[in-house]
């Protein structure tokens, strides 16, 4: 089955049981995955005619200060959510997260504070917005990933538990999704990265 129709058959489900939700704020990395979402949300929502507002919401995480080696990839993804954003007619919000964040976030990892930085981002724009949910772009990849994780770090049975692709505010529509798909479909989009 194509990716489009396997993600119509998930957002068209969705739909049914969030009938109120106005907007949705897409967790845009720039990367492969979220730039999918992006694209597929955009096809979705254009082609039902339905009145719900994407928002990509970036977070420009200037770990440069932290560690040089992050400066470079962090910029071009940033001017590539630009661009996507600009070409699609979507609106963006960028969080420029600086050295006080990472104090502020931090456990000693840059990982962690640049996901509960990620988190904070995406509940103020849940607060600005009303009757907004948040779309991420998780995969099965990563799912899998979290899982292997979470067995290596020792988690019993109920530890091992994933993500969902429904969890209060969040919706993760690619979670049934492999990489390789998405890979395909930005190839032949030509969305690529």
């Amino acid at each position: 089955m194509a990716l489009y129709h396997k993600f119509k058959d998930i957002i068209s489900e969705w739909h049914k049981n969030n009938l109120s939700v106005k907007n949705i704020i897409v967790g845009f990395s720039g990367g492969p995955d979220s730039t999918c979402l992006l694209v597929l949300l955009k096809r979705y929502f254009d082609e039902c005619d339905l009145p719900i507002n994407i928002i990509a919401a970036h977070v420009f995480h200037d770990w440069g200060k932290v560690d040089r080696s992050f400066e470079k990839n962090e910029v071009m993804f940033r001017n590539h959510c630009i661009k996507t954003c600009k070409e699609m007619n979507i609106s963006l919000e960028i969080h420029n997260g600086n050295l006080d964040d990472f104090t502020k976030f931090g456990n000693g990892s840059l990982e962690a504070s640049g996901r509960l930085m990620r988190r904070a981002f995406f509940e103020s724009l849940m607060q600005k917005h009303e009757s907004s949910i948040v779309a991420l772009a998780h995969t099965i990849d990563d799912n899998l990933e979290t899982f292997f994780i979470k067995l290596i770090r020792g988690a019993n049975v109920f530890g091992l538990s994933c993500m969902n692709t429904f969890d209060k505010k969040y919706f993760r529509p690619l979670l049934k999704i492999e990489k390789t798909e998405i890979t395909k479909f930005l190839e032949k989009e030509k969305k690529n990265i």
